[in-house]
């Protein structure tokens, strides 16, 4: 009996992912605790009713970003994720940092995210980022700071981790 993260095929995404416990029943909602090949343990969220059910959640569910199921979180304070087309910014816990007018950001603050180079509309460095957000918390722009001076900065679309990039635990 199969037991844990199962990936099973799938024609349109390659494959989903669902959760079976100790006992080979499939788990819906969230599920805490679930350990990955690679010993991480994580959180995950599953389809609760319709066709889809048990399937791993793509998007958000209730303020946090999921892929295949998969809470994804920032290590230290943000990260951004690609997901269906769009950018999040979240925080280390995977909540979506929606509505936002301008989060400031400080250097080092965003994983992943290369703050050398940037600079402002001037040419001057700068260190700081506002990263703009809609109320879904979808990523619009991102802006560098300096000297009260605002310059949008990034193609948004070079800038977050890619689905593909997903670690599961698991060996490809």
């Amino acid at each position: 009996m199969k037991t844990g993260l199962q990936a099973i095929a799938d024609d349109k995404s390659g494959y989903d992912v669902y959760y079976f416990d100790e006992n080979g029943f499939m788990k819906t909602g969230k599920v805490t605790n679930v350990e990955e090949d690679d010993g991480d343990v994580e959180t995950y969220y599953f389809e609760t009713s319709n066709a889809k059910k048990g399937r791993g959640v793509t998007g958000e569910e209730g303020g946090y970003l999921y892929y295949k199921g998969k809470r994804l979180e920032a290590e230290d304070d943000y990260k951004l994720y690609q997901v269906e087309e769009e950018i999040y910014l979240v925080n280390s816990s995977g909540k979506i940092q929606k509505g936002t007018s301008g989060k400031k950001i400080n250097d080092g603050k965003i994983e992943d995210f290369d703050y050398d180079g940037l600079v402002d509309e001037d040419g001057d460095d700068t260190d700081t980022v506002y990263v703009y957000t809609n109320k879904d918390g979808e990523v619009q722009k991102i802006t560098a700071i300096k000297d009260d001076k605002a310059a949008d900065i990034i193609d948004k679309a070079k800038i977050a981790v890619a689905p593909q990039d997903i670690d599961f635990g698991w060996e490809d």
